[in-house]
């Protein structure tokens, strides 16, 4: 099943050493998630074990890391092609894994704020 976000505002930014985020969930939560909770990924935390490898056929890079909020750790999986095409996968011990698809763009200044 796919679920079309476009008009939900949902985004991940990659800092230097940091990563906010708001990414709507729809899936089965195993611990947690009582009434009236967000029922998303939001986080803003520093980024751990973070790891990027290039594609061998050169196309792309997947990035590896971890971050977490005050109630789990989310463990990221990002695809990215030379188009800027994404794929993120998002693990939780909390919650099925859920995969994303978008694509990167430079934050300017204003994104910043």
């Amino acid at each position: 099943m796919r679920v079309n976000i476009v008009a939900i505002d949902n985004y991940v930014r990659v800092q230097e050493d940091s990563t906010p985020g708001f990414l709507p969930y729809f899936g089965k939560m195993r611990l947690g998630g009582g009434y009236g909770e967000v029922g998303a990924n939001e986080f803003d935390s520093e980024i751990r074990d973070c790891k990027v490898k290039t594609k061998r056929n050169g196309k792309g890079i997947t990035v590896t890391f971890n971050t977490k909020n005050s109630d789990e750790r989310f463990d990221f999986t990002l695809f990215i092609t030379k188009s800027k095409s994404a794929t993120v996968v998002v693990k939780s011990l909390h919650r099925n894994s859920i995969t994303y698809y978008g694509v990167i763009r430079e934050l300017d200044d204003d994104s910043l704020e």
